[in-house]
């Protein structure tokens, strides 16, 4: 018996953007989403560059019930 899967929808979050277009401008600009860390000091570490996602709050996304339910 094989189960069916229905794709409701497309989404991503990653350095070069939080949605599927702006993901999809910096690829094709070639853009690269290494920089300099900013979330944090780097001078204890032995890199100061990475793919930071930015502008993106998760309590947009989810819910503060299963964050309580899940810590």
């Amino acid at each position: 018996m094989s189960k069916k899967i229905v794709v409701t929808g497309l989404g991503i979050i990653n350095p070069l953007g939080n949605t599927i277009e702006e993901f999809e401008f910096g690829i094709l600009k070639e853009k690269s989403a290494i920089s300099k860390i900013t979330n944090f000091d780097t001078s204890n570490f032995p890199f100061e560059f990475a793919g930071e996602v930015r502008n993106f709050n998760t309590t947009n996304y989810i819910n503060r019930r299963f964050i309580k339910k899940n810590r």
